[in-house]
């Protein structure tokens, strides 16, 4: 393997590792939500707050030139986790 391959190699590696430490930060964030939805009685699911949040990174995907339906899937899916955390953590 060339050196010039290891090295952007070792620079996704890097990304990756700097995406999972901010999912990371971000379920922590979601548990938080979880139990001060879960103090005053809120819902967890909010259909139009998740909407807009798609529809935002769909915005965002675009700008930096993303594939926005791979870009919506993705945070579909991150959405649907979060979701599920804060059904787990009640």
């Amino acid at each position: 393997m060339s050196e010039e391959l290891k090295k952007m190699r070792g620079k996704i590696d890097r990304i990756d590792f700097e995406i999972l430490k901010k999912l990371a930060e971000r379920f922590s964030l979601v548990s938080k939500i979880a139990g001060y939805k879960a103090k005053n009685n809120l819902p967890i699911f909010d259909g139009k707050r998740e909407r807009e949040m798609v529809k935002a990174r769909k915005v965002l995907a675009k700008k930096y030139k993303l594939d926005e339906s791979v870009i919506e899937r993705l945070f579909k899916l991150i959405i649907r986790a979060s979701r599920s955390k804060q059904k787990n953590a009640h």
